[in-house]
């Protein structure tokens, strides 16, 4: 039988290219981390720079309506309620929304109220402050007096 040469598994060379390698895996994990997240941020402002080019886009189809007279005269119409001269303006009140029974107590307080328009005003927002109006003696009007009137 022949002599079977054992060779040691674990060389001076390998240890040596094992450490290498491991080295070299250090050096190459940072900058591999911060191509990593650069090519995220990029990829994020490049979803941003997508957004707001459409909206730019948005903004200029806007801007393009707003450019002709006859939208700017019906966006005047429905939110300004605009007429033209000699035109009558109505406000059609869904009958749904007004109730009955809400707007007798609304309505006769209002209408009710005597006096100078601030004074109703002021009862209104106390109203509304869920306080309860105070009662304003109705200003009596005196007749004026001339000077050279006999008394």
């Amino acid at each position: 039988m022949g002599r079977v040469s054992r060779r040691p598994t674990l060389t001076s060379r390998t240890a040596v290219l094992g450490l290498v390698a491991g080295a070299l895996l250090l050096l190459l994990a940072l900058p591999v981390r911060s191509w990593v997240e650069q090519r995220n941020e990029i990829a994020a402002l490049d979803a941003a720079v997508s957004a707001q080019r459409d909206r730019v886009a948005a903004l200029q189809h806007e801007q393009a309506r707003w450019a002709d007279p006859a939208y700017v005269a019906a966006q005047a119409r429905q939110r300004l309620h605009f007429v033209q001269p000699g035109e009558v303006g109505y406000v059609v009140l869904d009958p749904q929304v007004v109730t009955p029974a809400a707007s007798p107590t609304v309505g006769a307080a209002v209408t009710s109220a005597d006096g100078p328009w601030y004074a109703a005003l002021w009862d209104s927002a106390k109203r509304a402050a869920g306080e309860q109006p105070a009662v304003t003696p109705s200003p009596t009007v005196k007749p004026p007096v001339r000077p050279d009137a006999p008394r």
